[in-house]
């Protein structure tokens, strides 16, 4: 039996398939935000496939509370995953704030089964009246809509504070290298070896290598080509070779 055509059936569908998408991009900016690589191609699946559940508790069997059924066990699904991403990346500068966003949002996610379970048994609920479970449900699902916003925006906040910090960490640390190589160097007259302060030689290039980013590649001048190979000399262009 079909229940309705045209226009609306359209609109529903659609506006459920661009509410999957949505969460299937919020699972996608997550993992870009936590391990740097996409969810997955096999996410976006989830698209044309709950879709066409939708479409045939639309069309073929009617049920208001299949769909919602379908369409929370999804968007679950994908927040629970969002919130093991956040669990497993938690780190010890991170962790308050990465479980809090993980409760967060496995929270969110009962609190969609919970409401797709209940609407299952009592089908009679209308979508918009205020029931025992659609009125807490849809004061819930805007306070969690709001704190999801927040704890990105939080996360992304603290991981610009870390990166700021760790980037002064190494300007301070590039900085006290250059005042060392600008200091006084006790260097050896003959060798050229380097005191390093601590009762040992080292030899100019070693040193050099370990305080700056420089590295040396090895040739010879022609002064010494001609002090060491004479012989040689004549295969320089010098006027005196």
């Amino acid at each position: 039996m079909i229940r309705l055509s045209g226009h609306e059936a359209v609109s529903v569908l659609v506006g459920n398939a661009l509410f999957v998408l949505t969460a299937v991009l919020r699972l996608e900016a997550t993992s870009r935000f936590l391990r740097g690589v996409p969810a997955g191609r096999a996410y976006y699946l989830l698209i044309p496939i709950v879709t066409g559940i939708l479409a045939w508790f639309y069309f073929i069997e009617p049920s208001i509370s299949l769909r919602n059924l379908a369409m929370s066990l999804t968007v679950a699904g994908i927040c629970l995953k969002m919130a093991w991403e956040f669990l497993r990346h938690a780190g010890a500068r991170r962790l308050v704030l990465y479980r809090a966003i993980s409760f967060m949002m496995a929270a969110f996610a009962a609190a969609l089964l919970l409401r797709a379970v209940l609407w299952c048994r009592h089908p009679e609920a209308g979508l918009f009246e205020a029931s025992s479970f659609h009125a807490p449900y849809v004061l819930g699902a805007i306070l969690g809509e709001m704190g999801m916003g927040m704890a990105f925006l939080l996360a992304n906040s603290q991981r610009l504070e870390e990166e700021l910090a760790d980037s002064e960490a190494e300007l301070t640390a590039r900085l006290a290298e250059i005042k060392v190589l600008r200091g006084m160097l006790p260097i050896c007259a003959s060798c050229k070896s380097i005191h390093d302060g601590h009762g040992h030689w080292e030899k100019i290039e070693s040193y050099v290598q370990r305080h700056t980013e420089a590295e040396f590649s090895h040739s010879i001048c022609p002064d010494c080509v001609r002090r060491l190979y004479p012989d040689y000399a004549h295969a320089m262009n010098q006027p005196d070779a």
